[in-house]
C-alpha cells in the first residue's frame, strides 16, 4: 500500500529473530502488471528455499494483497476452486470487512488468473509464477515440493 513506500520500524519481528522482506505490491489483478514483477519474484522465490521456514506473511489489512499471494501459492500446492474462494472470502474478518465471492476485484482477479495456460488450477499457478513472477521451473517445482509430500499428503 501506499504508506509501505516510507520506512516503517517492526521491532516485533526483530525482537523474534525473524528476517524481515518489506515489499510495495499490488493486489487482485494488480499482480499482473510488468512494474510487478520484481516484488512478485521477491516474494515467491523465498518460498524456495528451505532455509527461509518458516515464513510469516502479511499485510496491513491480511486481505487483498496477502489472500491475492495466498491464492496462488494454495493453486500451485492443488487446493479446488471452492476451497481457495472460502480462503478468500474468510478475509471477511480482516479491518476491511465483508468479502465475497463476487466482489469485482476478486473476480477481475480470477477472470485473469483463468486465462492463464493450463487445464488444473496448479498448472495456471505455475503459468503465473514463471511468466509473471518469473520464477525458474526449478524454483516453481522447489516450492512444490517444501509444501507438499511425495505422496500428495500435506506435511
Amino acid at each position: 500500500r501506499g504508506e509501505a513506500k516510507i520506512a516503517v520500524e517492526h521491532p516485533t519481528s526483530e525482537l523474534l529473530g525473524m528476517n524481515r522482506i518489506s515489499l510495495v505490491s499490488e493486489a487482485y489483478a494488480g499482480l499482473f502488471d510488468e512494474g510487478e514483477k520484481e516484488e512478485l519474484y521477491t516474494f515467491f522465490s523465498t518460498f524456495a528455499s528451505p532455509e527461509n521456514y518458516p515464513i510469516y506473511y502479511h499485510c496491513r489489512g491480511g486481505a487483498d494483497r496477502t489472500g491475492s499471494y495466498a491464492f496462488i501459492l494454495g493453486a500451485l500446492y492443488g487446493m479446488t476452486l471452492e476451497d481457495l474462494i472460502l480462503e478468500y472470502e474468510i478475509t471477511s474478518i480482516s479491518i476491511w470487512g465483508g468479502r465475497n465471492r463476487n466482489h469485482h476485484l476478486f473476480r477481475e482477479f480470477l477472470d485473469r488468473f483463468n486465462r492463464l495456460s493450463g487445464e488444473a488450477l496448479s498448472d495456471k499457478a505455475r503459468a503465473f509464477l514463471l511468466e509473471y513472477a518469473g520464477l525458474s521451473t526449478a524454483q516453481i517445482d522447489k516450492i512444490y515440493e517444501i509444501a507438499v509430500c511425495k505422496d500428495g499428503k500435506n506435511l
